[in-house]
């Protein structure tokens, strides 16, 4: 039923599937295709003290820690908006004012809020405080504002849909 099939992957959310029949000096093109919903939206847990980066962080808050002279956040944000995650959220708390002068005004094409947790709420409580930034039922991606990654967020999101996570 299915010859000559392609399996390509386009943007984060489609996956086409084509199927050529060849008809003499013609070649009829069927298409058919599954779509995701895509994610556009992110929370990033920023809030922690970094204490065990000492004496770093006494002066930068961890995820403003430059790798190659690209703070981490940055290359962060920059990976997401790879995968066309342009709404990003983080929860703030250790010397904020120095991410929230960094990022709420930026070059990257992001849209960046924040949420300031006078007290630390949590890896769990920092997420339950940013819950007013999605739609009900939506999905987002949940990263550390310290992980440096290359992670393939496509994978993460198929498999997730896939198994209705």
């Amino acid at each position: 039923m299915f010859d000559n099939v392609i399996d390509t992957k386009y943007n984060i959310n489609m996956f086409f599937y084509w199927r050529f029949k060849n008809n003499r000096s013609k070649c009829l093109v069927t298409k058919w295709f599954k779509v995701y919903e895509m994610i556009k939206k992110a929370m990033i847990m920023a809030a922690g003290a970094g204490t065990r980066l000492n004496p770093l962080t006494l002066e930068y808050p961890k995820p403003l820690i430059p790798v190659a002279n690209v703070p981490v956040m940055e290359i962060i944000l920059t990976h997401l908006k790879k995968y066309g995650i342009n709404k990003v959220i983080a929860n703030t708390h250790t010397l904020a004012e120095q991410i929230h002068n960094k990022f709420l005004e930026n070059n990257l094409g992001i849209d960046f809020n924040f949420v300031y947790e006078g007290e630390l709420a949590g890896t769990a409580g920092g997420v339950k405080k940013t819950q007013y930034f999605f739609d009900k039922d939506e999905d987002f991606i949940v990263i550390s504002g310290d992980a440096l990654t290359d992670i393939n967020f496509d994978h993460i999101i198929e498999v997730h849909k896939k198994y209705n996570a």
